[in-house]
């Protein structure tokens, strides 16, 4: 809110007929009339329309991993971490490589490091 604010309180109305130099670096707004000739197409889907652009969106519904980690002192001295690695479902833009996943197990890492 506080962004839109200060953008309001900022922006400068420009005009369509040519660039002026003043207005380098500053939020401008400008108004008119859009127009395009053609249609868009999507070359993998086929798909056409009216319109400035065409987007397809692609989502995947595959797995996906958590870590956590956590560090634990250990009874007699030194330390331990225990990482979780737990698995879920989903709908996701990005691809998951799950080549690269862990077992779906608790690890422990330990080390004999004593605080004093």
């Amino acid at each position: 809110m506080r962004g839109l604010s200060e953008g309001a309180r900022i922006v400068v109305s420009a005009p369509l007929a040519g660039i002026d130099p003043a207005n380098e670096g500053r939020l401008i707004h400008l108004s008119g009339l859009l127009s395009v000739e053609g249609r868009r197409t999507d070359p993998l889907s086929g798909v056409s329309a009216e319109g400035v652009s065409l987007k397809r969106p692609i989502e995947l519904y595959q797995w996906s991993e958590t870590r956590s980690s956590e560090t634990r002192t250990r009874l007699g001295g030194g330390e331990e971490t225990v990482t979780t690695y737990s698995y879920a479902r989903g709908w996701s833009s990005t691809p998951e490589d799950s080549t690269q996943f862990h077992t779906p197990r608790t690890r422990t890492t330990s080390s004999s490091t004593r605080r004093r």
